[in-house]
């Protein structure tokens, strides 16, 4: 005999977007509170579904040294990683994984063009100015 489905209940697709949310914020916020030596602090995070992906913005707060801009001006790009885990807690189990994705970000500047250039893979976007990047102030 097969079961029939409720009226009562949310469909799964429904049910399992709403958890993944809750997930995600409990887990950004858990991640925001730690603080490591090379972790950038999460200022705000947000996860939300747009036409049945799940899309994550977060704002990060830091500024570079005048080190690491000296560098960037001298040709040395920076790079930055941004790490996500998404973890579903189980009751006297350990959590299950149910998202994960890393993506790099490439700083440099051209001193031929003048030009700052961030880049992810193939894809970038060149600014006249570090400010103009995001990346030497709050908000990147």
């Amino acid at each position: 005999m097969l079961p029939t489905p409720s009226r009562d209940r949310a469909p799964a697709s429904h049910t399992r977007r709403r958890a993944l949310r809750l997930l995600a914020a409990l887990v950004l916020a858990a991640a925001a509170s730690r603080s490591r030596a090379d972790t950038i602090p999460v200022v705000s995070a947000r996860l939300e579904t747009e036409e049945g992906d799940v899309v994550l913005s977060a704002e990060f707060d830091f500024e570079l040294t005048p080190a690491l801009e000296q560098a960037l001006e001298k040709g040395i790009p920076l790079y930055f990683v941004i790490e996500f885990e998404l973890l579903r807690k189980r009751p006297l189990w350990f959590p299950e994984k149910v998202a994960q994705w890393s993506i790099t970000y490439r700083v440099s500047y051209s001193s031929l063009t003048r030009q700052y250039r961030v880049s992810s893979g193939p894809l970038g976007q060149a600014f006249e100015s570090l400010a103009a990047t995001g990346v030497a102030g709050a908000g990147w």
